[in-house]
């Protein structure tokens, strides 16, 4: 209980810090044990422990003495078991656990170093033998990796054969496929091919290139005795007069014998050539 300034027994409520540092004398008289290793560890410990202190506010603080005074009992009761468990904790770490794991560790460092001088000692004996049973051990490896080897190229093999089996099927298809176009289309070309023979051999080719060549032969007599008989003619130098009808007429003529005369030198180089080709057909 403290008093206020006017010396009257008013109760004052307490805070968490008041509460937590009050009568720290007292308590250090009380329990005198070594110091903590980590006091803010601690005090966080102690306020999490939620389920092990009472529950309070400051309404609370503010009804009664008896009632404050028997909330900070509790929570110093509190407190001090949570300081003892952890002081107890530490003290079982530093006087069982960290030997212990010293002596642990010191007990597998001389098996292991015992090991190490065993194998030194037997290695010169049964070397040999240790060998030949790595040798074992690693032949038998082999022979696992080479039997998994040869499952997967067989199964490779397998789906090459597959794949190739189909395409070599849908290829041949398609070759049979393009053979028979192929036949169909040789035998309408032979088709053509008698036909234009046919046509051709009814045709009195012989005659008609005689008769060609006789038309020939008679036109160009005719134009050689035009051309002397218009060099026989006199000449006359007296004007005349030519209309522009007459021109275009005149005009009109000589452009009609040039396309005549083309069209029969095309006809007659025709002709020609076809004759060569039933020559060269029939030696």
């Amino acid at each position: 209980m403290q008093l206020n300034e006017c010396g009257t027994n008013e109760i004052r409520p307490l805070l968490h810090l008041d509460i937590s540092t009050a009568d720290a004398d007292m308590m250090s008289s009380q329990y005198s044990r070594p110091s903590l290793s980590n006091p803010t560890t601690t005090n966080a410990y102690f306020w999490k422990q939620s389920a092990n202190t009472c529950s309070y506010n400051s309404d609370t603080y503010g009804l009664s003495d008896t009632q404050s005074v028997r909330a900070y009992k509790l929570l110093k009761q509190d407190y001090e078991m949570a300081i003892q468990k952890l002081n107890s904790t530490m003290s079982s770490i530093k006087t069982f656990w960290s030997p212990e794991l010293k002596r642990e560790r010191q007990l597998r460092k001389e098996e292991t170093a015992k090991l190490v001088a065993l194998q030194r000692q037997a290695g010169p004996q049964n070397g040999s033998g240790f060998r030949v049973a790595e040798l074992e051990t690693e032949l038998e490896n082999c022979r696992c990796e080479l039997a998994e080897k040869d499952e997967t190229i067989r199964r490779l093999m397998e789906c090459t054969a597959a794949v190739t089996y189909h395409d070599g099927g849908n290829r041949m298809a398609d070759l049979e496929t393009r053979c028979n176009q192929l036949e169909s289309l040789l035998e309408i070309r032979e088709e053509q091919i008698r036909s234009m023979d046919r046509h051709f051999s009814q045709l009195p080719v012989a005659a008609s290139h005689a008769a060609k060549d006789q038309q020939i032969a008679d036109l160009e007599d005719e134009i050689a005795m035009l051309r002397s008989e218009r060099a026989e003619l006199p000449r006359d130098f007296t004007d005349k007069t030519i209309t522009p009808h007459e021109i275009n007429t005149l005009r009109m003529k000589m452009e009609r014998s040039e396309l005549e005369l083309a069209q029969k030198l095309v006809s007659f180089s025709n002709r020609k050539f076809c004759l060569i080709n039933f020559e060269k057909q029939f030696s």
